[in-house]
């Protein structure tokens, strides 16, 4: 039983981490106006929140930061009003 706790203690961590490393490097490249490799690491972020069950705040910051970065690279010009 210790050692399937540990393992998945382990996991989580992993994954955990492995969130924050994408999240972290999506701010980096948010900071440095790439918008479009932000929005690939968010996405990324998102994508292992959600697979890892993390935290509804990871999914969450996750998901705010995407949207900021799809709307950075709206294209005006393709909207017809």
């Amino acid at each position: 039983v210790f050692l399937l706790l540990a393992t998945t203690h382990s996991a989580f961590a992993s994954n955990e981490s492995t969130f924050h490393r994408l999240y972290e490097a999506g701010l980096r490249a948010d900071s440095a106006k790439n918008y479009s490799e932000a929005k690939e690491l968010y996405e990324n972020a998102l994508n292992t929140a959600r697979i890892n069950k993390l935290p509804e705040e990871f999914i969450s910051n996750s998901m705010l930061n995407l949207g900021r970065m799809q709307g950075y690279l709206c294209d005006l010009s393709l909207i017809h009003i």
